[in-house]
């Protein structure tokens, strides 16, 4: 089983969000009251001509755009298995330079569920100059894999083992991602996948999320939806069944009504 353990310097997907905070640059800060440059009319504003610079999460992640004539560079990176992305946002002054104008940080935490479903989950918190801006929680059903440990009496094998996969369930959810960065975006995702299997995402999740992260970010969607299959990899020990390893049929789309499908992937986790 290969997990994607050790995550060194992420960057998150957070940055749709531009804040009023103005670098103390007097030529800079003219140029921003000039351009018209504030909160109301940025919050939400499409962006333009965007170009990813480096997206392997495993390094800083860097990209820029153009948003109401204005030049922007974000800088994230990301720690804790993609639990914490801080992602530094500046925008190009008259000289051609970048001046920091806002940080956000992302932070995403497990979530125990106290109810009869089998449910856990995750929260999204958001903030912007460590102000919450935005907070979501994602609740999944975890089959909770267990890793066959032979110094366990309850699961040393006491027959040749037996094993099948057993459906779950489809699942639908979405999430909101027009404040989010790019970062931010690839952790949602490679979370609900996590979640589901009750391990780190894999590799391959955090592949397709980053490919879906970067088509949200240049096309301007406001909301992710996606529909997740799921199986359990079951092992009976002559005596016992455990959970032991996970399957997910992933499918992202850009509307409600699941029509405009942006990328499917398959993960399995055993």
């Amino acid at each position: 089983m290969k997990k994607f353990k050790k995550i060194l310097a992420l960057s998150l997907i957070f940055t749709c969000f531009i804040s009023t905070v103005i670098p103390a640059s007097a030529s800079n800060r003219d140029y921003l009251e000039t351009n018209n440059f504030t909160e109301s009319n940025n919050l939400y504003s499409d962006k333009t001509n965007v170009q990813f610079i480096q997206t392997d999460i495993t390094k800083d992640v860097i990209y820029t755009y153009e948003q109401n004539g204005l030049s922007y560079k974000v800088v994230e990176n990301v720690e804790d298995n993609l639990s914490k992305i801080h992602s530094s946002i500046y925008v190009k002054d008259v000289d051609g330079n970048y001046q920091l104008n806002t940080e956000l940080d992302t932070i995403i935490s497990s979530i125990n569920s106290t109810n009869r479903m089998n449910e856990s989950g995750f929260e999204i918190v958001l903030k912007e100059n460590n102000k919450t801006i935005d907070s979501q929680k994602v609740l999944l059903p975890s089959n909770n894999i267990q890793n066959i440990d032979k110094t366990n009496s309850e699961l040393t094998l006491r027959a040749t083992p037996q094993y099948k996969w057993v459906f779950d369930g489809t699942f639908k959810g979405n999430n909101k991602i027009e404040k989010y960065t790019l970062s931010g975006i690839v952790s949602i995702i490679a979370h609900i996948s996590g979640t589901m299997s009750g391990n780190l995402a894999t590799s391959t999740a955090i592949a397709a999320a980053n490919f879906i992260a970067q088509t949200a970010i240049q096309e301007n969607f406001k909301v992710l939806y996606w529909t997740v299959k799921q199986w359990t990899y079951k092992m009976y020990n002559g005596m016992y069944w455990f959970n032991t390893g996970c399957k997910t049929d992933n499918n992202y789309y850009s509307n409600s009504s699941r029509t405009k499908l942006i990328k499917h992937f398959t993960d399995i986790d055993v």
